[in-house]
């Protein structure tokens, strides 16, 4: 059962970048709205850099290409568990 654990999860790990957190609040040093924090125009990595993979309107990494196919995913933590998708729990 470990194995299987392990094979599921170690793809998701092995890739995972934190590129900040998609935040309103520009004083937050990890939001992506702080122009000299994690949403910093000159960040390598950054969503607002248009040279860097993930900022680049032509990138397939690109959070502001509306065609990417491997585009980077929304991590939400919601009472200390996290979930790749934007939903958790039951829909009824």
């Amino acid at each position: 059962m470990w194995v299987a654990f392990l094979l599921l999860f170690l793809p998701l790990s092995v890739y995972a970048e934190d590129l900040g957190e998609l935040s309103a609040n520009p004083y937050n040093p990890n939001s992506t709205s702080n122009p000299y924090g994690a949403g910093s125009p000159f960040k390598p990595d950054g969503i607002n850099n248009p040279f860097s993979p993930y900022g680049s309107p032509f990138s397939n990494q690109s959070a502001t290409n509306p065609y990417a196919t491997d585009a980077p995913r929304l991590l939400v933590r919601l009472s200390g568990f996290s979930s790749l998708s934007g939903f958790s729990g039951s829909s009824g």
